[in-house]
């Protein structure tokens, strides 16, 4: 019965990878053809405003983060109605409150322009800007009203489903806004009735199509109990996380012009590109499939978390290699003469993706049950790079600056394998075992740049 149980999780495995691969290339190439039509039929600064809406909402999102989808992915009651209706009542309760937050932000913002208390050239002085975000408030609620079997499905490594409601969303979006120039008008309220419809349109396939509970309103102590349990130290990790993962610019802002934090943004979106492909990958599979490993089989969880790790490693340990020695040539070929400065940077950022193979060591945490442990770790990156930052400018320069945004990731490095040893999940061959990967890269990657610089450039 294992036997036939783990074949059923590999077969799984593979084609939750597949599907989250596919879907995430399908869903950029819509954006990406959605934006160019857009951008056609809208002026720019119609983009500026709903860019500050947008940055808004991510930040509320992440400052508000229960882990409501990682409890019911981890949790033994995962497939229980009652605490999967609490778990959903709890997600329509946050998202009211945080509804009103963003309408309470935005007459904040009306205010502030009516006393002429914002500058007046800068995007936030916007008349449109309170009324969009006001108008927004209702995709929280929208987000909350979704079905639990969206992380039910996840749990379940169920991932053709949500790859097709998403790719679906990402469609109606640009559809919508298209209509909209069309039928009504070409202003900044085409872009909000497409940001509506994408939320809409998951909310409405969650309840319609996927398999799993009918979701209904449900308060019981002992599931609000788990729930907060583990919820409140994702909550301080999420704070924490937005910390970290725009740290670099928030900080490169005080030291910048915007033409180099412009040039800087180049060479992080290209590494932030694979990053988002690799830790979808993390968060899509390796964590349902780990948690559900733990539930059966407890005791064997440092096999399967090496396991998992292998891919991952293999990929980024080479990755790093070839951007470390052909960046420039990257950004040679890609951009014009404007952006040649990018280059050097993107060779320095992609050491980042050196790290991001134990990434699947804070899921095993959380998998154990033990959030804890990842907020640890996140608050040390967060002091080090909030400290260290500063430090290389007023020592040394930018090239420096962005070597600490590159190794960041190893001030919780001793953090990390400390844990590791004592939840049993650190064996010194399987760390290093796959590092000639990234000599290998290196080689190809030196390979291309001399191809590039003789031949071709």
């Amino acid at each position: 019965m294992v036997a036939v149980q783990q074949t059923s999780l590999r077969q799984r495995v593979i084609r939750g990878s597949i599907l989250s691969v596919a879907g995430h290339f399908v869903s950029q190439g819509i954006r990406l053809g959605g934006n160019l039509i857009t951008t056609r039929l809208l002026l720019p600064e119609m983009f500026g405003v709903m860019a500050i809406a947008n940055v808004l909402f991510i930040g509320i999102e992440m400052l508000s983060d229960l882990g409501i989808r990682q409890n019911i992915i981890q949790s033994r009651r995962g497939d229980d109605p009652t605490f999967l209706n609490t778990a959903w009542s709890l997600q329509i309760v946050r998202g009211l409150l945080l509804g009103l937050i963003v309408l309470a932000l935005s007459a904040l913002l009306y205010g502030l322009g009516w006393l002429g208390w914002l500058p007046k050239d800068s995007a936030y002085a916007d008349q449109n800007l309170p009324w969009v975000i006001a108008a927004l408030s209702l995709t929280p609620l929208l987000k909350g009203l979704e079905s639990t079997n969206m992380a039910t499905a996840n749990r379940n490594l169920i991932l053709g489903r949500l790859t097709l409601i998403e790719v679906l969303s990402q469609i109606a979006g640009p559809v919508v806004i298209i209509a909209w120039c069309f039928y009504f008008d070409r202003s900044v309220w085409a872009l909000v009735a497409g940001w509506f419809t994408v939320s809409l349109t998951r909310m409405m396939l969650s309840h319609s199509y996927l398999p799993g509970i009918r979701n209904r309103l449900r308060w019981d102590r002992e599931s609000l109990e788990s729930l907060y349990h583990f919820g409140k130290w994702i909550f301080v990790s999420s704070i924490l996380g937005f910390l970290l993962n725009n740290g670099d610019r928030l900080l490169f802002g005080f030291y910048l012009n915007s033409n180099d934090l412009g040039i800087y943004s180049i060479a992080f979106m290209m590494v932030s590109a694979v990053e988002t492909l690799l830790r979808k990958l993390v968060a899509n599979v390796s964590f349902p499939a780990l948690s559900e490993i733990y539930r059966r089989e407890p005791n064997g969880l440092v096999k399967y978390y090496y396991q998992f790790r292998r891919p991952i490693d293999l990929v980024s340990l080479f990755l790093v290699g070839v951007i470390f020695t052909g960046g420039r040539e990257i950004i040679d070929i890609f951009y014009d003469d404007r952006y040649v400065s990018a280059g050097p940077m993107l060779e320095i950022l992609g050491v980042s993706l050196f790290f991001i193979r134990f990434d699947v060591a804070g899921l095993c945490y959380l998998v154990l049950g033990k959030p804890k442990l990842l907020t640890i770790i996140i608050f040390a990156r967060v002091v080090g790079l909030y400290l260290l930052v500063p430090l290389a400018f007023q020592f040394y320069d930018f090239s420096q600056a962005i070597w600490v945004i590159a190794i960041n990731y190893t001030v919780g490095l001793p953090l990390l394998f400390y844990f590791n040893i004592k939840n049993g999940l650190f064996k010194l061959a399987d760390e290093i075992k796959y590092l000639p990967a990234l000599i290998l890269g290196a080689v190809l990657g030196s390979t291309f740049s001399w191809i590039a610089s003789e031949l071709v450039l």
